[in-house]
């Protein structure tokens, strides 16, 4: 009886350890290929802008560091790639699913 006890107990606490585990990674996932995507300044955040954004398949993002100067330039073309973080920005009123850049380079 004791026996059948202790092994359940572990059986719950591998269960517990596994969930909390799994639960606990960031879901990101990474584009490996460069993608079409557009530069866009949508406003200082100030002023209830979104600044500067990338556009990737008619989907907004907002990139996790700073986009270069060399490539803040409204509606510049560029090549992109990058991984989803799994959060969203604090610009937005954090609606925007952030991104983070891995290589940029104008198309």
């Amino acid at each position: 009886m004791k026996n059948s006890k202790y092994y359940f107990l572990q059986i719950i606490f591998i269960v517990l350890i596994s969930t909390l585990s799994f639960s606990c990674t960031k879901e990101t996932q990474e584009n490996s290929q460069w993608k079409e995507a557009i530069v866009k300044n949508d406003g200082s955040p100030s002023v209830d802008g979104c600044g500067w954004v990338v556009i990737v398949q008619d989907t907004l993002y907002e990139p996790k560091t700073l986009i270069d100067s060399i490539f803040r330039f409204d509606s510049l073309e560029i090549l992109l790639k990058y991984n989803l973080t799994g959060n969203h920005g604090f610009n937005c009123w954090g609606q925007l699913p952030q991104i983070d850049i891995k290589d940029i380079k104008k198309r």
